[in-house]
Parts: structure tokens; sequence; C-alpha cells
């Protein structure tokens, strides 16, 4: 009886903790990716912007949602999975100017003759929202079988749509922010791991270039 128990128990640990692409097998992941990048090519811009540009551009200020990640990977053997990828990015730039003008509600006379005027100050916002959705077909090749840990390399290619809006209130100019508004091609270039906590559920961690975010990660599910 105690090797009986003793067997099972083996085997049930066995497959909780083998952690191999088995052929046939489907998964699902949901991730988050970092936004610096992103932001600092648009604050590069912005600089630059400023630089060439006469005048008071204000103050911008960022708001950007994670890249956000949903993949789903089936298994052709031990090695190589296929799958497809969709990706969302938000980024909102918010303009805020301030500017002075003169207060016609308030006059004072003065001593040589005619009137001294307050001034006040008018605060202004423009806003710039990029929002860029991707959709391709990623494969990932898993080059170590381990049983508690899978490394891959993955590579992803596809379409982006990608919108760019603009909100002037107070006209300064309106391209200072133009950036990844014309190529629709997605291509993602990533090296990762994916660690199964249970048998059916799994963290993964990715470094890489995806929706310029150069690290990931999130949950694996075995579908």
């Amino acid at each position: 009886m105690k090797y009986t128990f003793t067997i099972l128990l083996l085997l049930i640990l066995k497959c909780t903790f083998s952690q191999g692409s088995q052929k046939g097998r489907q998964y699902f992941s949901i991730g988050i990716g970092e936004s610096a990048i992103f932001n600092n090519i648009l604050e590069n811009q912005i600089s630059d912007a400023k630089s060439k540009t006469p005048g008071i551009l204000g103050k911008f200020y960022f708001k950007s949602t994670p890249s956000i990640f949903g993949k789903f990977e089936k298994s052709l053997d031990n090695k190589l999975n296929v799958g497809v990828v969709v990706g969302y990015r938000k980024t909102t730039i918010t303009q805020v100017i301030d500017y002075y003008v003169v207060d016609s509600t308030y006059k004072m006379p003065t001593w040589w003759g005619g009137y001294q005027y307050n001034y006040k100050q008018i605060t202004k916002e423009n806003s710039y929202t990029y929002t860029n959705l991707s959709l391709g077909i990623r494969m990932n090749y898993y080059f170590i079988e381990d049983k508690k840990i899978d490394p891959y390399i993955g590579m992803a290619a596809g379409f982006r749509l990608v919108s760019f809006n603009q909100d002037i209130i107070y006209p300064t100019n309106s391209n200072i922010l133009t950036f990844e508004t014309r190529f629709p091609i997605y291509l993602a270039a990533t090296i990762g791991a994916r660690y199964f906590i249970t048998n059916g559920i799994g963290i993964y961690a990715e470094l890489g270039l995806d929706k310029w975010s150069v690290i990931q990660g999130g949950l694996v599910f075995k579908i």
C-alpha cells in the first residue's frame, strides 16, 4: 500500500510539473508590457518641436495604458507552437498652455492720465490621442525541454490599425506629434520563458520588442 501511494504521488507530481509543449496542446495567455520607450520617442519629438517652433508650447503630460496582449497558440510538436496575437495600446498627451490677457473688467486711473489694466491668466488644454490595435500570426520555438521552465524564441507578423486624434483648443502647432501614423505593418521578436504553477495555470515573461515594449509578462492557461 505504501509503495502504491508513492507511485501515485510521483505520477501526480510528474503531471503537475511537466512543462514541455506537447503536440496538439493549446495555450492562451494574457499579458501587459511597459510603454516607456514609446513615451520617450514622443517626448523627444516634443523637445524637437519646442526647439524649432517659436513661442511657448506649454507643458505636456502623458497618460498611457500598458501594452495589452492576448495570445493563442497550438503545439505542432514538442518544439514549435503557432497561433495568433492581438495587441492594444492607448496613449493620451495633454498640452497645457498658460497665457495672459487684459482684464477689461478692472481698470484704475493713473496720475498721468488714462487707465492701468490688470492681466489675468488663461489656461488652455490641447489633447493628442494615439490608439494602436494589432493582429498577427505568432510562432514560438521552445529550444530547451525542461520539467520546470520552458524558454522560447517568439516571432510575430501582421497588421496594425493606428489612429491619431487631436483636440486643439488653442492653436499653437498642429504638427507637434505625427509619430507612428503611416505604416500598417506589425512585427515582433522576443525571447521568453513560461512556468506552470499548476497543471493548467502558469506565468510567462518576455524580453524583446513588441508594440514598443521591451518587457512584458502575464498569465498562461492550458486549454
